[in-house]
């Protein structure tokens, strides 16, 4: 962290593939769609393994009761937490095609009055204060969403989080940010 002048703050930091991983997985964990579609995903499976079950007492086979109903019980315990490893291998996959560019690559943000301004090796982005939309704290991130649905994702343990969080809450407040703290957040 370097202080330019009195009116920005400089930090630097560079991401990692949790870094990505943990803003994908934050934003699915808050997403109605993805919720709905978790929700759904483990009805499905409840209702058919259940199904077979009913199939298999109704028709006499007696002896597949044995098999089904474990693995019954198995997918309405167990579904959830292969959901949540399923999620975590999709978003890792997505991020090392599409972010892999990205990962181990020095960032500086630039806070000012009006904007912020981030550098990296592909190039600078000059974003607007007026433009931020939402600013979500986690535990080890910070996560600010643009209007144009890009967030920048800035880690805790590289940058001075008291400075960096003193200088956002006094610069956006006169915008309307919806600012969320998530301090306890992990993935479901």
């Amino acid at each position: 962290m370097q202080e330019t002048d009195n009116s920005s703050l400089t930090f630097q930091y560079t991401l990692s593939y949790s870094d990505f991983l943990a803003f994908q997985l934050y934003t699915a964990s808050n997403s109605r769609r993805s919720k709905r579609n978790r929700r759904r995903s483990w009805l499905i499976m409840i209702v058919l393994s259940l199904f077979l079950c009913y199939t298999a007492w109704s028709t006499g086979h007696q002896s597949h009761l044995y098999f089904l109903v474990p693995l019954a019980l198995v997918v309405i315990l167990f579904f959830p937490t292969y959901q949540k490893w399923y999620y975590k291998r999709h978003y890792m996959r997505h991020i090392k095609e599409y972010y892999s560019n990205k990962v181990n690559q020095l960032g500086i943000l630039r806070l000012d009055k009006e904007f912020i301004l981030e550098t990296s090796a592909v190039g600078e982005s000059k974003i607007y204060l007026t433009e931020i939309k939402e600013l979500h704290e986690t535990g080890q991130h910070f996560f600010v969403k643009i209007s144009t649905g890009e967030s920048l994702v800035l880690p805790k343990t590289q940058v001075d989080t008291q400075l960096l969080k003193e200088q956002l809450f006094k610069l956006l407040p006169e915008h309307k940010v919806i600012v969320k703290e998530d301090l306890q957040w992990k993935w479901f």
